[in-house]
């Protein structure tokens, strides 16, 4: 079992980077038109071109992230400001306190999924 998953990943491995490198050449291809379509969107002022083809338009995206986190800390707390936090569990503290306490902290569930992973024989 060991030998043809190992021969079956090796192959796969191979696939992968014969259809990244594909990929890469269609991903560079349309981030050239990306660019080109941002470039008539600015020049002509519009938001949006509607096409017989399709329709191109920008989009924001916004993402943030902490820049320091006792000065972020202490706004939340200070302004009781919990709206910008997320609701998830550091799971690392929870092992932590597994292992001291021998249970779980009140209101927190874990599921551990057991995988199985192969490796190659080493070299000798």
């Amino acid at each position: 079992m060991a030998a043809k998953y190992i021969a079956l990943r090796d192959i796969h491995e191979k696939y992968k980077k014969e259809f990244d490198a594909k990929l890469g050449k269609i991903n560079s291809a349309m981030e050239n038109i990306e660019t080109e379509a941002m470039t008539f969107l600015n020049q002509t002022g519009q938001e949006s071109a509607k096409t017989e083809s399709g329709t191109f338009f920008k989009k924001t995206t916004t993402s943030a992230k902490v820049a320091d986190r006792d000065v972020f800390m202490h706004f939340v707390m200070e302004n009781e400001a919990i709206n910008f936090l997320e609701n998830r569990v550091n799971k690392t503290a929870v092992e932590e306190y597994i292992a001291e306490h021998g249970s779980l902290p009140p209101g927190v569930d874990v599921t551990r999924m057991t995988t199985i992973g192969f490796n190659r024989p080493k070299a000798r």
